[in-house]
């Protein structure tokens, strides 16, 4: 058998995907980068919903939008909110 990624010569099935161990790894690096981002995604909203009922943002959730690069979008759909 050969890996679908690199088409090195293996004997192992991983997931129901025939990977190499280094291709195998790298899928589970990027699974659980995406967890952590799935994550950060959640706990920014919860920190929006928090900042809409005060009215105000705070510096963590500013810097969380920042990284994400969302932050000029949700200050402009904060900024709609409270204005209307």
């Amino acid at each position: 058998m050969n890996c679908e990624n690199c088409k090195k010569e293996i004997g192992e099935i991983e997931n129901a995907k025939i990977l190499c161990s280094e291709c195998y790894k790298t899928v589970e690096k990027e699974r659980e980068r995406q967890k952590i981002l799935i994550r950060t995604v959640a706990e920014l909203i919860n920190w929006k919903r928090v900042a809409e009922r005060r009215g105000k943002f705070s510096t963590i959730l500013l810097c969380i939008a920042k990284d994400l690069g969302v932050y000029d979008k949700m200050v402009e759909e904060f900024k709609k909110r409270t204005m209307s």
